[in-house]
């Protein structure tokens, strides 16, 4: 047979095996080391002619296939080296492997070795060989054909084709729920041209075949729902848990193809099979632009961020709104999609019907405010649509790109959260329909906007926070106790540790009161055993909250210290909001997105935002 590395190889078919029956008495192990599996399927002959078919599609013509009864196939193993187990030729025992450095010829020379039957003076000569098995099975071969806007892989992408294979066998299995090692797949060369070029003399056929000799029928299903099977194979393409240009065993990698794991490739293989449904088997969607098909798929939020962060040149998003919601699965929100689309350089225009406003204690609207300014300053191109016209097309991706896709986000309004595209997505790829999507967004009444728009008033700074650093109250809010303090009112929902109560010291330390006063500090937060917590070093009893505050009366007697334990049934702020009035009568606001806490106990921060209010302060 011929194997993958190239030559013409022996192989053995052996009529049966034996154990070494020396080794007796020995124990057996909890478990078996499988080891690398190396077997590979051969197409030998069909042994016998069948017409050529084409599906019964809508479309014009791409899957040609011919059903097989009784294809001639073989299976061969070379074990962990690629030429071959070394048999003694003698006595049909396996022997040790040459040393490395010593193997100048295939065949070794004799040596004195012990049979499996206990003989000890065999002095057979071995050589390398695969372990081989004919059979005869059902067996469906599948040709694609080029047809406009659908280009075939050449014979030469040997990673392609054997991608496919393995999508459409995991599609096959999980669409007819037929057991999966009772299917394999292989990939065979045929001929299609005379040409110069040897590479274009060839194309490639995928041959699905029964594992089981004589067949079983399973292929037979395969060809009479070939729809189901190439919709499942897409989804199994792909895959959200590996990247595009790798697999992973949650897509295309099992233990039976391990031999191949380098080569197999899911994110190819997803927009071939997509371009292949929506050709063969395209929707009644015509009339929103052509080659316009539903996308199917059961995350299509991560699938959506996978298309932007696979973008090249151009990203254009139109939506009612953004938000700061982290993708289901992810750690990212699509501000930060959109931040690593600006880190590779991808021209984005973002247009959003809707702003954050400029409400300083609606700390999402701050957060929000202050990313797209951040992300403005990136070169982020940022409109707002003008006239309340929902967009015909919500995103188009690299429209000259070999990636060109335009989707449509259905339902009565856009919005790019968590949850985008539960109503459904539409999308497109061919040429028309990108040019329609590009032309509809290009007509979107937009008002482009710049830094100045999204700055906040001179005395408001916003400061963003990350998870790591190491930080302190002073160094973050001194500035703003610079002056005498007549009164501080913190509220926080959640004071309840001994780290809220490090915390709260930290302000009350800050501080400083005007000759012959004495500032008042009113802390509001809720009764721990109304709200219980999860939190390991959070208190349980209300008796502990109030020894926090006492804690902290006795620790500053120079300030009257005021606690309010809130029941159930009782309002607070959800806000983190320190609010100072100091005794020339100015005020001063901070507001923390995270809570007091945000410093940790080992005095890193948890990422947050923080806006900080002070009239006197315009720097």
């Amino acid at each position: 047979g011929s194997l993958s590395s190239g030559g013409v190889r022996e192989y053995i078919d052996p009529d049966g095996f034996t154990t070494d029956l020396t080794k007796t008495g020995e124990p057996a192990g909890k478990s078996v080391e499988r080891g690398q599996n190396r077997s590979q399927a051969f197409l030998l002959s069909t042994n016998q002619e069948s017409t050529a078919e084409q599906l019964p599609t809508v479309g014009p013509p791409v899957i040609e296939y011919s059903y097989r009864r009784d294809g001639q196939l073989m299976t061969i193993n070379t074990g962990s080296d690629p030429d071959g187990f070394r048999i003694c030729e003698k006595c049909g025992i396996m022997v040790a492997p040459l040393k490395i450095g010593s193997r100048k010829s295939k065949v070794e020379k004799p040596s004195t070795h012990r049979t499996a039957f206990g003989e000890k003076a065999c002095h057979g000569t071995s050589a390398q060989y695969g372990l081989g098995h004919q059979f005869k099975s059902d067996t469906l071969h599948l040709r694609f054909h080029n047809i406009e806007g659908l280009s075939v892989p050449g014979a030469g992408d040997k990673s392609f084709w054997r991608s496919l294979t393995y999508a459409l066998l995991e599609g096959a299995s999980l669409a007819l729920q037929i057991e999966r090692r009772d299917l394999d797949g292989l990939v065979s060369p045929f001929a299609i041209a005379s040409l110069g070029d040897p590479e274009e003399n060839f194309s490639q056929e995928i041959v699905l075949f029964d594992s089981v000799p004589g067949g079983a029928g399973h292929v037979r299903q395969v060809r009479d729902r070939m729809e189901a099977v190439l919709r499942r194979a897409l989804l199994i393409a792909e895959c959200p848990d590996c990247e595009e240009d790798t697999s992973c065993n949650s897509c295309l990698r099992n233990y039976g193809n391990q031999l191949f794991w380098p080569e197999l490739k899911r994110g190819k293989v997803a927009r071939f099979l997509e371009n292949v449904i929506n050709a063969t088997f395209p929707e009644n969607l015509e009339h929103l632009a052509p080659g316009a098909a539903r996308k199917v798929g059961a995350d299509l939020p991560r699938w959506l961020s996978r298309e932007l962060l696979g973008a090249e040149q151009k990203v254009v998003l139109a939506a009612d709104r953004i938000t700061l919601e982290q993708l289901l699965g992810d750690n990212r929100n699509w501000l930060d999609v959109i931040q690593e689309m600006l880190r590779h350089q991808v021209e984005v225009h973002l247009c959003l019907a809707s702003l954050p406003g400029l409400d300083r204690q609606n700390m999402e609207d701050v957060r929000l405010r202050a990313h797209l300014l951040q992300l403005l300053q990136s070169g982020l191109h940022l409109h707002q649509i003008e006239a309340s016209r929902r967009p015909e097309w919500n995103i188009l991706i690299d429209p000259l790109g070999t990636r060109a896709r335009a989707i449509l986000v259905e339902g009565a309004d856009c919005v790019l959260d968590a949850r985008i595209g539960s109503q459904g997505m539409i999308t497109t790829t061919s040429r028309e329909g990108l040019d329609e999507a590009e032309r509809s967004l290009s007509k979107l009444p937009v008002r482009t906007l710049k830094v100045a728009d999204l700055e906040f008033p001179p005395s408001v700074q916003i400061r963003e926070v990350r998870e790591g650093e190491r930080l302190t109250e002073r160094e973050l809010f001194g500035k703003l106790f610079a002056k005498p303090v007549a009164e501080m009112t913190i509220s926080d929902p959640y004071l309840c540790s001994n780290n809220h109560r490090e915390r709260i010291a930290a302000y009350l330390e800050l501080i400083q009161a005007a000759p012959e006063t004495v500032p008042q500090v009113r802390v509001r937060t809720r009764n721990i055993q109304h709200f219980p917590s999860n939190s390991y070093s959070h208190y349980r009893l209300r008796s502990e909250q109030e020894a926090m505050f006492k804690h902290l009366q006795g620790r500053f007697p120079g300030l009257k210290v005021i606690y309010e334990l809130v029941n159930k049934g009782g309002k607070i702020d959800h806000d983190r909001l320190i609010d100072v009035r100091r005794t020339n009568g100015e005020r001063a606001r901070i507001v923390i997105g995270k809570g007091l806490d945000f410093i940790k106990y080992n005095g890193r921060t948890a990422g947050t935002f923080i806006t900080i209010e002070d009239p006197c302060d315009q720097t």
